[in-house]
């Protein structure tokens, strides 16, 4: 008995060995990088700009992809009533990263099907819409919209997203010298905190036979990384602070108001004096 459970176990090792040699051999075909690899954001950010850089293997495409982690998004539908819009439904989007950039040296409607869906790489971000789950709450549960009622807020959600240069697909923006390749990339405002996975792929003759990884880190500073930290870790006392916030805007918009007041009606009373004598 145990020299069958042996057997299937070298069986095993023997089918599995090559995936993962063949795993490795693509790794070693490339490298990637970015410079910077840290952004830093404060609340006077405007976005930035980046380089990447790698290696590939002679003769082959190259197809890169930048996407942060899946997070959730609240949306609002709205409609028209009157001279007002009004919310008419509330729902969640899961699943979906906030930002997802495709850059490429070649054209990525010449990918093969198979392609496509290895790498999740398509110019209709058709494998964010397969991944992105809607949901509401009906009577107080969460219920998932079906795909023909969730289609509209994803195809809503992206085109807001390439609005903000969040969501992007630029074919042919990869330059390929030798067995090199760059490209600069703007950094969008509304970069998420965190990591963003940046994947290369190497293809040739409709083959992937090359494939790296790096990450760019985005990290908040000063106040805005203070209330993010709030936020996540202290919500009540975030939530406190933020109401103090907002009364001390308001007393000092009120005083200002209040001191701007009095010197316009002493500047009055001053020229109806002049008037008299």
């Amino acid at each position: 008995m145990k020299k069958y459970f042996l057997l299937i176990i070298a069986l095993f090792l023997a089918f599995y060995s090559p995936d993962l040699s063949e795993a490795n051999n693509l790794q070693e075909n490339m490298q990637l990088s970015i410079n910077p690899e840290t952004i830093s954001i404060n609340l006077g950010f405007k976005g930035g700009e980046a380089e990447i850089t790698g290696s590939i293997p002679p003769g082959s495409e190259v197809y890169l992809k930048l996407q942060s982690a899946p997070g959730t998004v609240p949306l609002n539908q709205k409609d028209k009533k009157g001279p007002l819009w009004i919310t008419v439904e509330h729902v969640q989007v899961e699943g979906v990263p906030k930002i997802c950039q495709v850059l490429s040296s070649n054209s990525i409607a010449g990918l093969s099907p198979d392609l496509s869906e290895t790498m999740e790489i398509d110019n209709q971000f058709y494998f964010i819409k397969r991944k992105g789950r809607v949901t509401k709450k009906e009577e107080g549960k969460k219920e998932v919209l079906p795909p023909d009622s969730s289609s509209q807020y994803l195809d809503g959600l992206i085109n807001i997203y390439k609005k903000r240069n969040l969501y992007a697909i630029r074919e042919n923006a990869l330059e390929v010298t030798g067995n090199s390749f760059h490209v600069n990339i703007a950094i969008p405002p509304e970069i998420p905190p965190g990591d963003t996975i940046i994947t290369a792929y190497a293809v040739k003759e409709g083959k992937i036979i090359g494939k790296a990884q790096c990450n760019l880190f985005v990290k908040n500073t000063g106040i805005a990384g203070w209330a993010r930290n709030q936020a996540i870790t202290n919500g009540p006392m975030y939530g406190i602070i933020a109401v103090i916030i907002a009364l001390i805007g308001g007393l000092g918009i009120g005083t200002a108001f209040n001191w701007l007041d009095k010197i316009f009606s002493r500047n009055k009373h001053k020229g109806a004096a002049s008037d008299v004598h």
